[in-house]
């Protein structure tokens, strides 16, 4: 089961923000995953920043194993031209004995 709720923007600061909830079910796992993500236009059309943060918390059937992890991004989008846009992120998951940071990019080019 999903859901979310979004507003956007908020009057004044031109930011959006989503909350969302995920449940799940499957014949391994049950989960539940909640997020908040937030962005704005930093210049209005060409630069774009967004910052998310999704809890989670996983437990796996006849085992004795969950897993909790807390989720950070941070992603910056540049609109080059009219079908072109750069984006680069960093993703950072927590858990309780490790940590895992990952820094990708990704070019988008429409037709």
């Amino acid at each position: 089961m999903y859901g979310y709720f979004s507003y956007s923007p908020i009057p004044g600061i031109g930011i959006e923000v989503t909350l969302s909830a995920t449940l799940l079910e499957t014949s391994y796992v049950s989960g539940k995953v909640y997020s908040l993500e937030i962005s704005r236009d930093l210049v209005r059309g060409k630069l774009f920043i967004g910052l998310d943060y999704m809890y989670v918390d996983y437990k796996y059937y006849n085992t004795e194993f969950s897993q909790i992890q807390n989720v950070g991004e941070l992603n910056l989008t540049w609109k080059v031209i009219r079908k072109l846009s750069l984006s680069v992120y960093y993703e950072g998951t927590f858990e309780t004995l490790n940590r895992y940071h990952r820094i990708y990019a990704q070019v988008n080019l429409g037709f």
